[in-house]
C-alpha cells in the first residue's frame, strides 16, 4: 500500500534537525544556526513506514522530497511489458523523490525494505530557503546531482562486469555505504532479497546464489542467511578492479 499524508497514525512530529544523527547527511558543512534552525523548521514533519509499504507510487504528484531517517528502501519502474525492474537500494540518509523535479511527479515507486522513517521535507519549503540562504541552495543542488550520480555510476559499473564480479562489486558498494555512515564496513546486513539483489543486478537467483559460494569457497566473505562478513577485503577490491 502507498502511506497517504492524512493517515495520522503513520507521522510523528519533527525532532530538531540539530539532534538528528544524520544530519551531517542533509546539513551543509559548517551550516549557520539560522540555516539549521531554518531547516529544522522547513521539515514539518516524519513519517513511519512499515515495511512492505509504499512512501510514494509512480505517477502521482510531485510535492516532497523525503530524507531517510532510519531503514532501508528500494525503488522500482514497471517496464512496458510489466516487468518489476529495481533501480535502487537506499537507506540512512539517502534522499528519495529526486526524480521527481524532471516532471513534476514521481517516476518510482519507494517501498520499504525494513520498518523505516523519514523526514518530509515539502517542494515549496525547499524553495523558500534556497532563495534564503545560498548555502543551503548549493548544498541542495550537490545533494541532487550526488544522488543522480550515485545511481547511474552504481548501475553502469555492476553491469559492465560478469556475474561473480557483479556481486563482488554489489558487496564493495554496500560495504562502502555503511563505512560512510560510521559502520563497519567488514560486517554488512543485507536488507535486500537475493530476488531483488539478482533482479538489481540483472543476474538470475540462482547465478546469485553460486556466485556467493564462490567467493565463500575462495574465502573472500562468509555468509550467514543476510549477514555478510567480508574476510579478505583486499582481495574483494581486487576482483573488482580496484585497489586495496
Amino acid at each position: 500500500m502507498t502511506i497517504q499524508l492524512q493517515d495520522r497514525k503513520q507521522l510523528t512530529h519533527t525532532v530538531t534537525c540539530q539532534d538528528c544523527q544524520v544530519k551531517d547527511f542533509c546539513m551543509p558543512a559548517n551550516a549557520s544556526e539560522s540555516d539549521v534552525a531554518a531547516a529544522s523548521n522547513m521539515v514539518q514533519l516524519r513519517r513511519k513506514i512499515k515495511k512492505g509499504s509504499r512512501l510514494f507510487k509512480v505517477g502521482t504528484n510531485f510535492h516532497a522530497v523525503f530524507n531517510i531517517r532510519t531503514g532501508f528502501f528500494k525503488t522500482t519502474n514497471e517496464s512496458e511489458s510489466g516487468e518489476v525492474n529495481i533501480l535502487g537500494f537506499h537507506m540512512q540518509g539517502n534522499s528519495l523523490g529526486l526524480d521527481g523535479f524532471s516532471h513534476n511527479r514521481y517516476l518510482s515507486d519507494a517501498v520499504a525494505l525494513e520498518d523505516s522513517e523519514v523526514c518530509v521535507i515539502p517542494y515549496e519549503e525547499i524553495e523558500q530557503l534556497s532563495r534564503q540562504s545560498p548555502q543551503f541552495q548549493r548544498h541542495f543542488f550537490q545533494r541532487l546531482t550526488h544522488e543522480f550520480i550515485r545511481g547511474n555510476s552504481a548501475y553502469q559499473f555492476l553491469n559492465k562486469k560478469a556475474s561473480l564480479e557483479r556481486v563482488a562489486s554489489f558487496i564493495q558498494l554496500q560495504s562502502h555505504q555503511f563505512r560512510i555512515r560510521g559502520f563497519s564496513r567488514h560486517e554488512l546486513l543485507l536488507r535486500m532479497s537475493r530476488i531483488d539483489m539478482a533482479d538489481y543486478l540483472g543476474l538470475t537467483k540462482e547465478t546469485v546464489s553460486r556466485s556467493l559460494a564462490k567467493l565463500i569457497s575462495n574465502g573472500l566473505i562468509a555468509v550467514k542467511l543476510r549477514h555478510v562478513q567480508i574476510l579478505n577485503e583486499a582481495a574483494l577490491l581486487r576482483l573488482t578492479g580496484n585497489q586495496a
